[in-house]
């Protein structure tokens, strides 16, 4: 399962720097939904409002139990 979230989050992070900027969010979800809930979508997943998604928080998103370190 971890094979298919990885897979996922390239398609989101162009630039394979290990986060999903908003622009790199907004522009797949662009694809399916409006600006509006594309934002949306990014203020409920970016909770410490740094403009980026990390690969753990993306994989909570997509509903993977959270890693326990």
């Amino acid at each position: 399962m971890q094979v298919k979230y990885k897979e996922t989050f390239r398609v989101f992070s162009k630039d394979e720097d290990g986060c999903i900027t908003a622009d790199e969010m907004n522009f797949v979800l662009s694809q399916v939904c409006s600006m509006e809930e594309a934002e949306q979508m990014m203020n409920v997943v970016d909770r410490n409002r740094d403009g980026v998604i990390s690969f753990s928080v993306f994989r909570c998103m997509m509903g993977a139990n959270p890693v326990m370190l």
